[in-house]
């Protein structure tokens, strides 16, 4: 939560969030109970995320692929989970480096907001 409330913070270009509008809602949404919430829910009629990858070239999306290997697996957008719905990028074999790195953004992002 801290650096939630610095961001904002200097976003709003003030000393401190302390008795604001803003630093009780950031305590009510970080308390609450989020494991049994999506974080968003897609709407029926938006089922398939990738439908903008027409508007990339193959090379261009093995670009994408190559060059940001790291990033795909740390957001969860790299084929290891079937299950996912933003498996937008194959690999043909995952390595224990990459599969350590899977959608490690969002314990990054707990400790983020929670650590004081």
């Amino acid at each position: 939560m801290p650096v939630l409330k610095e961001m904002f913070a200097f976003m709003l270009d003030v000393p401190t969030l302390q008795g604001t509008v803003i630093d009780a809602q950031i305590e009510q949404v970080c308390s609450t109970d989020h494991t049994k919430k999506a974080a968003y829910k897609l709407k029926s009629t938006s089922s398939n995320l990738s439908r903008n990858a027409g508007l990339y070239s193959p090379a261009q999306i093995e670009l994408i692929k190559t060059t940001l290997q790291n990033h795909n697996y740390y957001f969860g957008y790299a084929s290891v989970d079937p299950e996912s719905q933003t498996n937008f990028f194959e690999y043909a074999e995952h390595t224990d480096k990459d599969l350590a790195q899977y959608k490690k953004y969002r314990e990054r992002t707990y400790k983020d907001l929670t650590t004081k």
